[in-house]
């Protein structure tokens, strides 16, 4: 039986001999989530899918250690908008507001 959670492959902003560090892994969580939730004929976003966006994106914001709040306003805005059925590609940050 295939591993359910496969590593993925290796990265070429990485050191060399390195995996995936935890920014890689928050990114996948993110873009598979958001991903599967953009089908049009997917089931309403779940709970922990909304948390799942919200707490990657959170980690993100973390992880950049900067004033800019780009990360923070999508976890608030894009866990608000999963909640209304809003599906990607529409969830967005207006343009300017993110730093």
């Amino acid at each position: 039986m295939p591993d359910p959670s496969p590593r993925p492959p290796a990265c070429a902003a990485c050191p060399p001999g390195e995996g995936p560090d935890d920014l890689h892994w928050a990114i996948r969580r993110l873009l598979t989530t958001v991903w599967r939730l953009s089908d049009p004929l997917s089931y309403a976003p779940r709970p922990e899918d909304i948390g799942t966006v919200r707490a990657e994106l959170e980690r993100l914001h973390q992880a950049k250690r900067s004033e800019d709040t780009t990360y923070r306003q999508a976890a608030q805005m894009w866990a608000a908008g999963l909640e209304g059925q809003v599906r990607a590609p529409d969830l967005r940050i207006p343009e300017g507001e993110g730093s």
